[in-house]
């Protein structure tokens, strides 16, 4: 993280499968895994060509299984393994960086005796989101938490309640990783 409260390093891991059938009741299956690790650089964006991108410069080390094989790539967000823009976690570092405002009213003891607070806020699903990627229904209300240990401020867990019901949540596990990006590529200090 870094002190504006957006991340400097991230790491991801996911897997995609696909398949077609055919006509005459072929099929074909394929199975793909991958590991991003994304570097925000915190340096402004700017294409090969001079001209400024506004946002900061992104570079995703991308490493695909079936190839074994790392490419980067840079962007102004971080981009999945098709190359289309991704914003992993906008709405928790939002909270973080303090964008939207935010209420504190809420302590409680978590199972293993920690103490944390939640910063809640209202949530609505960006307008150009995906119809499988919206939350419930539109027409209630919801609202995020962010829950964050009160003595290593690291969040604990992120939710959205709609109607009373939590609709997503996610919990964060901390684990020493190495984040540096792999050796020997050749990094991009430009947007093609």
């Amino acid at each position: 993280m870094r002190g504006d409260g957006r991340p400097a390093r991230m790491r991801t891991t996911y897997g995609v499968s696909g398949g077609t059938v055919g006509g005459d009741g072929s099929r074909s299956e394929w199975h793909d895994d991958f590991i991003d690790v994304i570097n925000f650089t915190g340096t402004p964006a700017v294409r090969c060509d001079d001209t400024i991108v506004a946002g900061e410069l992104v570079i995703t080390y991308e490493h695909r299984a079936s190839t074994d094989t790392w490419t980067t790539q840079a962007a102004t967000t971080a981009v999945d393994w098709q190359g289309t823009p991704v914003e992993i976690g906008k709405p928790i570092f939002n909270i973080l960086a303090g964008t939207i405002p935010v209420s504190s009213e809420i302590i409680r003891h978590t199972g293993d005796g920690r103490l944390t607070r939640a910063f809640t806020a209202p949530f609505s699903t960006p307008a150009d989101a995906a119809p499988d990627q919206r939350l419930g229904d539109s027409t209630a209300a919801a609202i995020q938490s962010l829950w964050i240990d009160a003595e290593s401020f690291l969040p604990v867990r992120w939710e959205v309640v709609i109607g009373g019901t939590v609709g997503y949540e996610l919990v964060f596990n901390y684990q020493a990783l190495d984040l540096r990006p792999p050796e020997g590529l050749s990094v991009p200090h430009c947007i093609l």
